[in-house]
């Protein structure tokens, strides 16, 4: 029940970040590979690491994004010979998390693991600061005589952790080699053990690979790297609560259920110990387990009861370790989140796709691809276009305020990326890459895409639904939106705290587009965010009973073509920082209707059409697309918008 990841590494075109400081751009060429590929008819290799090098001490523990021994078999190693001569390094993005509990506390050592030696290695770290600045090396190792398994080496001076740097980059120097038989690369290509796992972190490749020297995103793997802290915290039995998972809709007459999942940070295993919860601060539930939790998470799932329909809050803290009190770093013993309780939902109309993109972006038009491939298999999707600035050096005439407010509120950090009823895929952020090679576009639909929309439609139930109302005055050039909903029974009580946003997008706006290296002129950009009605982070819901109904005024930009705008709305949950805040439970869309002809028919509803024009003053049938002025037999003439 952690936080879902459905990423598909293998095929993935290596997304660029906005983080200027990462200069994280897009990789170049299509169909590259970075694991090693596994050749039909031959047994795959799975070598095995020797043991350790290095002795360590009581007070000493290798540290990473996975703090285990373990290595990845033969097949599954890494390395870009596609870009010999180009890449220079990998780096491992290591949150700072990660490091906390240690400060004050001391590195003394780094490990690389390798399953296919290629010649030397340098090792170093560097930290990344609350801007997202990347700091000199703080500390580095040399190795040049390298073994299949880990390789490790003592650094000359240790180095103290302190809390200057809010996440760190592990950093592994080397020749990246092509050698090959003339078909296949050779194994020396795909030198590093990399773990996959659902919680991986970015892994990025150093060097010019196309668009200047930077690190570039790769894929979410962990790259088997990793210090040797020394700390006295290792000598104590001490549990930590590395997450809370939480069933996040209910209904009434089910339990609710939970997950927590505990590492153990000193060494050996810990099978004697309770946990305890409290939910909404009421009377504390104990918990024995006997599970043996070790340095890698282990799951406990449990039942937290019934409850009333309404918003719920659940405290869970480690309670007692072999009888007594708990020891170490205390502020990871505790864990709390939030559940919600249900009677009866309603059918959800539509879902909502937000796809982050920018003119700049070389690799975007093949999210736009993906999308229109999936959006037109499905009648249930709503597509949202909001632009960012991918290079500063050359503006967007598509990006507003509007849009840099949700790319930060959804924690957006990479293009082509795209938020899927806002449902957090990865921490801190609901977006993920969109940019898949074609080749692989109807894989990702079947095997992700869909199955993700499905989990959404079981696990997020529609409470209320959408209804849009949008007309616009083109004398006045201003636009009332009314949207309304009908509710569930107890939709009130059980969405209390829930959001109403509402976007203005427009279809069939051309501007240049960078599309895999070349410009495109006139590159046509559909469902684009011009605006948000209210306030972008969400208006609360006006309950009346269990409906709801709320309206905006807008006054449209005059470049803005109204004949080719809709009104999107949507329903959702507030942004608290809870693991599942923001998400999407029920959505529409809706052209507008021109007001002033809407009341001109009104008056003249026995009136007959004598003749129609379009806005060039051309005679024109009916059905013709665009704005239409119709000529009526009682001499006055009405204006329509015809979709």
């Amino acid at each position: 029940m952690k936080r879902i990841l459905l990423i598909l590494s293998a095929v993935l075109l290596f997304s660029g970040a906005v983080n200027a400081q990462l200069k994280s751009f897009t990789l170049p060429e299509t169909g590259q590979q970075l694991r090693k590929p596994v050749l039909k008819g031959l047994a795959a290799s799975t070598k095995k690491a020797p043991r350790k090098v290095l002795e360590i001490a009581d007070n000493q523990k290798w540290i990473g994004n996975y703090s285990t021994d373990d290595l990845c078999s033969g097949e599954e190693s890494i390395g870009l010979p596609n870009y010999a001569g180009r890449v220079k390094a990998f780096a491992s993005y290591v949150p700072g998390s990660v490091f906390a509990r240690f400060v004050d506390n001391k590195i003394v050592g780094m490990r690389i693991g390798i399953i296919y030696p290629a010649g030397p290695v340098r090792l170093y770290a560097a930290g990344v600061d609350a801007r997202g600045q990347i700091s000199d090396e703080l500390f580095s190792v040399s190795i040049e005589n390298v073994i299949s398994g880990w390789n490790e080496a003592l650094l000359d001076q240790p180095y103290t952790l302190t809390k200057k740097y809010e996440n760190y980059l592990l950093v592994v120097e080397y020749t990246q080699l092509n050698t090959n038989n003339g078909q296949y690369y050779n194994d020396e290509c795909y030198p590093f053990s990399a773990i996959s796992s659902d919680d991986a972190q970015p892994l990025y490749a150093y060097g010019d690979l196309g668009q200047g020297e930077g690190f570039y995103g790769v894929a979410n793997l962990n790259l088997s790297i990793q210090v040797l802290v020394e700390s006295d915290l290792f000598l104590l039995p001490d549990l930590s609560i590395t997450d809370l998972g939480i069933q996040p809709f209910t209904q009434s007459d089910q339990e609710v259920k939970a997950s927590l999942f505990l590492r153990n940070e000193g060494k050996g295993t810990i099978s004697d110990y309770s946990l305890a919860y409290s939910v909404d601060g009421n009377e504390a539930v104990v918990l024995t387990q006997t599970a043996p939790v070790a340095d890698k998470d282990t799951e406990i799932d449990f039942s937290l009861g019934k409850y009333g329909v309404g918003k719920h809050r659940v405290k869970v803290w480690i309670d007692k370790v072999a009888g007594e009190a708990p020891v170490g770093v205390l502020t990871d013993d505790v864990a709390e989140g939030v559940f919600y309780v249900y009677d009866k939902a309603v059918k959800r109309q539509k879902h909502l796709i937000e796809q982050f993109t920018s003119t700049s972006c070389t690799y975007c038009p093949l999210g736009v691809d993906l999308l229109k491939m999936f959006t037109e298999s499905r009648e249930d999707m709503i597509w949202v276009g909001i632009h960012g600035i991918m290079n500063p050096n050359i503006p967007d005439v598509m990006n507003n305020a509007v849009c840099d407010t949700i790319m930060s509120m959804e924690g957006v950090s990479s293009y082509p990326s795209g938020a899927f009823d806002r449902v957090y895929l990865e921490d801190n952020t609901t977006a993920t890459s969109l940019g898949y090679d074609p080749s692989y576009h109807s894989l990702v639909i079947s095997q992700m895409l869909n199955p993700l929309f499905d989990m959404i439609t079981e696990s997020y139930p529609a409470l209320a639904s959408v209804e849009i109302d949008a007309q616009y005055d083109a004398d006045t050039k201003k636009m009332n939106v009314t949207v309304s909903g009908e509710g569930a029974e107890n939709a009130a009580k059980a969405f209390s705290d829930g959001m109403l946003t509402v976007y203005l997008i427009e279809d069939g706006i051309k501007a240049d587009q960078l599309n895999q290296g070349k410009w495109t002129v006139d590159f046509v950009h559909n469902g684009v965010l011009r605006t948000a009605l209210g306030k972008c982070t969400g208006n609360p819901i006006k309950w009346n009973g269990d409906n709801y109904s709320d309206t905006f005024t807008c006054e449209l930009a005059e470049e803005w073509n109204v004949e080719n705008m809709k009104v999107v709305a949507f329903i959702h949950l507030p942004y608290t920082g809870d693991e599942f805040g923001l998400t999407v439970l029920n959505a529409n869309v809706n052209t507008i209707k021109d007001a002033t002809a809407i009341k001109d028919v009104a008056n003249d509803v026995k009136a007959q059409e004598t003749a129609r024009y379009n806005a060039a003053g051309q005679l024109v049938g009916k059905g013709h697309k665009g704005l239409n002025i119709i000529r009526l037999d009682n001499g006055k003439a009405v204006k329509v918008i015809e979709k």
